[in-house]
């Protein structure tokens, strides 16, 4: 059985711990404002965006939606000067008081800017899909030969050089 999950406060807390991990240096990018309705369909929110192709495991039963809600926010395209794994990068949000993008906010992102991802790949780590081996992959916003690409990468073996961009948020504090 597949299934969805976000990066939570406990996974965030067992990164935090991991021996090894520096502070980067980091590139601070674009800072874009968009609306988030969650309360449309995943399809709506992709044929909002207008991709060229969408990778066939972006569905609504791997993604599913959560409350229905409306909001303003800003985005921040986060890069880094080095090659990073996931973990790392995860920790350099949350040092940053930032938190991942989620699908929804990616995908509102795209709709809202569809130029960015002409320049680099965009990645929304907050969702995740894990399938029926196990693997984890995340979305992201790409554009290889003319096309703006809806596409899911494998986490497991992620390596990110510094060409890419991280979509991220301000952690709302509880």
């Amino acid at each position: 059985m597949a299934y969805y999950y976000v990066f939570g406060a406990a996974t965030l807390s067992v990164l935090i711990g991991c021996s090894g991990v520096r502070v980067l240096d980091r590139t601070d990018g674009d800072e874009v404002s968009i609306v988030v309705d969650t309360s449309r369909s995943l399809g709506s929110m992709i044929s909002s965006g207008k991709y060229d192709w969408v990778h066939p495991d972006i569905t609504a039963e791997h993604f599913p939606a959560g409350n229905a809600s409306w909001r303003r926010l800003n985005i921040k395209l986060i890069s880094f000067r080095r090659d990073m794994q996931p973990y790392e990068v995860l920790y350099e949000l949350r040092r940053l008081n930032l938190r991942a993008a989620t699908l929804p906010e990616l995908l509102a992102l795209g709709e809202a800017r569809p130029d960015l991802q002409k320049s680099h790949s965009i990645v929304g780590l907050e969702s995740i899909w894990k399938d029926d081996f196990g693997d984890r992959w995340f979305p992201q916003l790409d554009y290889d030969f003319n096309r703006r690409n809806l596409d899911l990468q494998p986490i497991n073996f992620a390596m990110f050089d510094k060409n890419y961009r991280f979509a991220a948020v301000e952690r709302q504090l509880n």
